[in-house]
């Protein structure tokens, strides 16, 4: 964007390279899949470790090439294919990412670590914007270097952190491979194949239309507080910090959601989650369109992302979860392949609200129709789970309740419990 105000680069160009991001995720879900069942999902992450730092590599080289020659326009193709390279190393790694968590902690723990790995990964995106971007302006742009030079910073120390990835992936107990398919180009074509299969399976489909769903609201509203940033502190200096500021209170509210979904979700998956958290995202988006200065909007983000957390945790949990273990990576790049299109569209509708100059708090109230709507269908959908959990939660802060011989029941099939008295309260028990 800084470049984009000198004009080295096209305008708008966030929308693009978001974009970028997005597209490696939609013509690499198929191949994504196959590998994250035809291989150790844990010899994938340590592979897709290394080709990241030869990727950031590439960036960092084309970065100081156009500081050397700030006028040329090349340089800049050179880091938009590093990102691109990225982008692609993320959507090759997804499903085995995901999918090793069931492979290491078993469906009993399944919950909790989901929620944790879900936490720490949105966590450390949005971070990233914000170090990123305070790097970007504070010690770039405001010590008087030229946006390429400034843009070095931070991928420096990406290259920091690429190097401990690697270290840390070699620490990962191996898996085995769940699948013996073998390559054929025809896979690489086969998206709406895949789609097809996750299709037969309602439960799985609806569950990744869900997550699509989260990921394009998060996609909108990112492109929104960029708008908002960019309109309050300008393209070049300043909106690094600015776009951290907006930022930090969706963080802070994404940390308290995953953590506390982490709890809830501890011994069994709680789907009613999905219905406060979509019920607080329409809530916090809303009122945005009324408060978008001060502490109040500040609590509002907060908000926003601690309803987000508490929307996305048990979806991904139910997924892992009820996914085939010889198809677990078909279903996870399928249901990326949802998120991606999802997302492309979005970006889509914010960018064109964008270029058609759409006030920010019509804005924010379209969202928010749209989640009011969506969690509306998810109540529907999930009205046993929603009030199991409201009346459990205050069942259980009056009746201490201890399960014995939970582990000598079947996941799957039919079983007979006999019990030795039975009370209205025991169907919420």
């Amino acid at each position: 964007m800084g470049l984009a105000s000198m004009g080295l680069a096209p305008s708008r160009v966030e929308h693009l390279f978001a974009l970028l991001a997005i597209l490696p995720f939609i013509l690499f879900a198929p191949m994504a899949g196959w590998l994250g069942d035809r291989f150790p999902k844990s010899l994938i992450i340590r592979l897709s470790s290394w080709f990241q730092l030869l990727v950031l590599i590439l960036m960092g080289g084309g970065l100081w090439l156009g500081s050397r020659q700030e006028a040329a326009s090349w340089p800049l193709y050179i880091v938009m294919l590093a990102f691109f390279l990225l982008a692609m190393q993320s959507a090759l790694l997804s499903p085995s990412k995901m999918g090793v968590v069931k492979e290491l902690v078993g469906s009993e723990r399944l919950g909790f670590a989901n929620g944790v790995m879900e936490g720490s990964v949105i966590l450390m995106i949005l971070l990233g914007q914000i170090i990123g971007g305070y790097w970007y302006d504070a010690w770039g742009l405001q010590n008087g270097r030229a946006p390429w030079a400034a843009a070095m910073i931070p991928v420096l120390w990406i290259l920091i952190g690429a190097a401990l990835s690697i270290c840390f992936s070699h620490l990962i107990q191996k898996t085995k491979s769940q699948s013996d398919e073998a390559f054929s180009w025809a896979m690489t074509m086969r998206h709406f194949g895949d789609l097809r299969e996750l299709r037969k399976n309602e439960a799985l489909w609806r569950c990744a239309l869900g997550i699509a769903f989260f990921w394009s609201f998060g996609g909108f509203l990112q492109m929104l507080l960029i708008q908002i940033a960019e309109d309050r502190w300008g393209s070049l200096e300043g909106l690094g910090v600015g776009a951290a500021i907006l930022w930090i209170p969706v963080v802070v509210g994404i940390v308290i959601g995953s953590l506390l979904a982490s709890w809830i979700c501890n011994r069994r998956n709680e789907l009613g989650l999905i219905v406060i958290g979509g019920a607080l995202m329409c809530l916090a988006t809303g009122f945005l369109a009324i408060f978008q200065v001060g502490a109040i909007s500040f609590l509002l983000l907060v908000l926003a992302g601690f309803g987000g957390a508490l929307y996305l945790v048990p979806l991904n949990v139910f997924l892992q979860d009820r996914a085939p273990e010889n198809h677990r990576g078909m279903v996870l790049s399928a249901s990326n392949l949802c998120i991606n299109l999802g997302l492309v569209l979005a970006v889509g509708i914010q960018f064109f609200m964008s270029f058609l100059g759409v006030p920010f708090w019509l804005q924010f109230i379209l969202i928010s129709g749209v989640c009011g709507w969506a969690t509306f269908h998810i109540m529907r959908l999930l009205p046993k789970d929603f009030i199991r959990l409201v009346f459990l939660g205050v069942f259980r802060s009056i009746y201490k309740i201890r399960a014995l011989g939970v582990d000598q029941i079947p996941k799957e099939g039919g079983i007979l419990m006999v019990p030795n008295h039975l009370s209205y309260i025991d169907a919420f028990v």
